[in-house]
């Protein structure tokens, strides 16, 4: 069947679409700005170029910048691909020509949804998981903000502070310069409460707003799972395990199962999927890693596997696919996890 497959490369206030047919021709390539009328041009102009051919889009993030973009294609019952943009990146190497262009970003975007069959649809989710997503970002970046403004100066700020409030204790002659860096010092110390107060708000809006929903007991039944990578882990899923058949699955999209890679005589070669999704992947592994320590079942299981000469990143690996199947078992038969009592010998 006959289809147009249009590439987005976005940006915080333009996108640039880029429409391709099945022989490779390109039919569109155009700027449009981020807003509402604009996009719904884009929209209406791709599919009248469609003229009754099934249309793809393809972009590769799936929040922040294209969002609003996503909705609208969403709402209209557009299928929508997922190249991420790491894979685009890699494939972007391949292509003919020199320098970085949003049109030839676009161009690559579209191109590999042409070609490949592994590409994952974008679901809009349900409005809880949405919001989360842009709640986690939004703390990411904050806590991104406050690590930047810490180390903005100095290494070792908490040592020395201290170091500098012992030796004032003990001066009391003004040198050069002590009045201006004491204002510098000072304007750091506003930005890191001002952003230790935004960082406390987001974190409590974020524990309010993912309790609410009816899997949120479950997923925090789960060792190592707090609030803030449960709430990752719904919005990463689009607040439910509905579009994953099987526990497999989940771990592809997860990014926490092998794939086999074998060529000719050479068979059980397994390596890392390159399309996966990134933040899922996190949740796993962190919450594998914290597991270890408090967890005895994980502690059993990481311990099996390094006394089998794994190394501790795939033993923690190994332990995040074992939970893959664990949280897909209980959110399945919508019980709680429980810790296995140790087996006792015979009296």
């Amino acid at each position: 069947m006959s289809r147009i497959w249009e590439g987005v490369d976005r940006g915080k206030g333009h996108h640039h679409g880029l429409a391709l047919d099945t022989d490779d021709q390109t039919l569109l390539s155009r700027r449009v700005a981020n807003d509402e009328p604009e996009l719904m041009k884009l929209i209406s102009y791709v599919l009248d170029l469609a003229d009754g051919r099934e249309v793809t889009w393809a972009m590769d993030k799936t929040g922040g910048e294209p969002a609003l973009l996503l909705a609208l294609l969403v709402s209209h019952g557009q299928e929508v691909l997922y190249t991420p943009g790491r894979l685009a990146n890699r494939a972007s190497d391949g292509y003919r020509g020199k320098g970085k262009t949003d049109a030839r970003d676009a161009y690559v975007i579209a191109d590999q949804a042409r070609m490949r069959r592994d590409l994952r649809p974008i679901r809009s989710g349900d409005e809880a998981a949405v919001v989360w997503k842009l709640l986690t970002g939004r703390l990411a970046d904050l806590v991104e903000d406050r690590t930047r403004v810490a180390n903005r100066n100095v290494r070792n700020a908490r040592s020395l502070a201290e170091a500098a409030v012992e030796a004032a204790e003990r001066q009391y002659t003004a040198v050069p310069g002590e009045k201006s860096i004491a204002k510098l010092v000072h304007t750091l110390a506003e930005e890191v409460t001002a952003l230790n107060n935004q960082i406390a708000e987001m974190d409590k809006l974020i524990e309010d707003r993912f309790r609410e929903h009816e899997l949120a007991d479950i997923v925090l039944s789960v060792p190592g799972i707090g609030i803030v990578l449960g709430a990752e882990f719904l919005a990463a899923v689009g607040g439910g395990l509905d579009e994953f058949d099987s526990p497999n699955a989940l771990a592809a999209f997860a990014g926490v199962a092998p794939r086999p890679r074998d060529s000719g005589k050479v068979s059980g070669n397994l390596h890392r999927p390159l399309v996966y999704h990134r933040s899922l992947q996190r949740v796993f592994y962190t919450s594998a890693l914290v597991s270890v320590r408090y967890d005895p079942n994980s502690r059993k299981f990481y311990d099996r596997k390094r006394a089998e000469g794994k190394k501790h990143v795939q033993a923690v690996l190994a332990l995040a696919r074992r939970r893959d199947n664990v949280i897909w078992a209980l959110i399945r038969d919508r019980r709680f996890y429980q810790v296995t009592p140790p087996v006792t010998a015979a009296a």
